[in-house]
């Protein structure tokens, strides 16, 4: 059997780190467009200079307006699922006798589930 409470966990949180650094790149993002926008802004806006930091900055804020959201989503529903998960692995590995059929569907499942997401 490959699934284990370390196992879980250390899944758990892969997709948990994933997050954070996928939220930690958007803030830095958003951070350098507002502060390009408000540089351009002291440099006066009438300046080539200022004129274009304010694009620049327009850029950065909307290329984060066009990144997907998709992969947030997923990877947040993912974490909701896979402790899900593990709360049935954990239940089912610790009833008398362990409920071995059940155990082998969860580990299939576990499986499929970062199968598909590799393979797009």
């Amino acid at each position: 059997m490959v699934a284990s409470t370390a196992y879980f966990e250390r899944l758990i949180s892969r997709d948990q780190r994933a997050l954070r650094l996928y939220l930690s790149i958007t803030l830095g993002v958003v951070a350098l467009g507002v502060f390009l926008i408000v540089l351009s802004f002291l440099l006066t806006p009438s300046s080539a200079s200022g004129e274009l930091l304010l694009r620049l900055g327009g850029g950065f804020v909307a290329s984060l307006a066009a990144l997907p959201f998709r992969e947030f989503i997923d990877r947040s529903s993912r974490i909701g699922g896979m402790q899900d998960i593990h709360a049935m692995w954990r239940d089912a590995s610790s009833a008398d006798p362990p409920e071995v059929e059940l155990l082998a569907r969860i580990d299939a499942l576990v499986w499929q589930i970062y199968a598909t997401r590799a393979v797009g």
